[in-house]
């Protein structure tokens, strides 16, 4: 969908850049932001990966995970969480 600039005009070509952008976060949900993690903790040599098993964008996510982990020499901890009371379970 196009976006509104500050003039009020719709720009087509910012709307797919936009867009484009979404689609390549999409691809690689998670793994940046393991990458930021280690880096603001370097000494981290395992991380919990808190992700939803019924949602089908997860599968993906976690997958990047997974890989920048075993690049970034950290030991993941994959917790399923379905509902709040899990994450209560988990975070204690």
């Amino acid at each position: 969908m196009p976006i509104p600039s500050a003039s009020g005009t719709w720009r087509a070509s910012r709307a797919r850049r936009e867009h484009h952008r979404a689609n390549d976060a999409a691809h690689r949900p998670g793994r940046q932001e393991l990458e930021i993690l280690k880096e603001a903790v370097p000494q981290a040599t395992r991380i919990g990966v808190l992700f939803s098993p019924t949602a089908p964008s997860h599968r993906p996510a976690l997958q990047a995970v997974e890989t920048a982990g075993q690049k970034l020499g950290v030991q993941l901890q994959l917790v399923p969480v379905r509902t709040a009371e899990d994450f209560d379970g988990h975070l204690r």
